[in-house]
């Protein structure tokens, strides 16, 4: 579902922020999730695993609802 919502913004993201550092850690950072996520599947569970990454996602998700400001994003 990340990775849906991630696409449409994906120019802004890998954009080039005013500090002069691109920011490619979070496109990189998506198949390692991926692997991570299959291999605890593999050893705890795929409802287990399945669950607790929606409970994570909610949680993050509220938290970016709730910033008011840049830093707190």
């Amino acid at each position: 579902m990340d990775t849906t919502i991630i696409t449409t913004a994906l120019l802004k993201i890998s954009s080039v922020p005013p500090d002069g550092k691109p920011s490619h850690k979070l496109i990189l950072m998506n198949p390692a999730c991926l692997m991570i996520t299959a291999k605890l599947s593999d050893l705890l569970g795929a409802k287990t695993v399945l669950l607790a990454c929606n409970i994570v996602f909610l949680i993050f998700s509220m938290a970016c609802g709730a910033a008011q400001t840049m830093n707190q994003l």
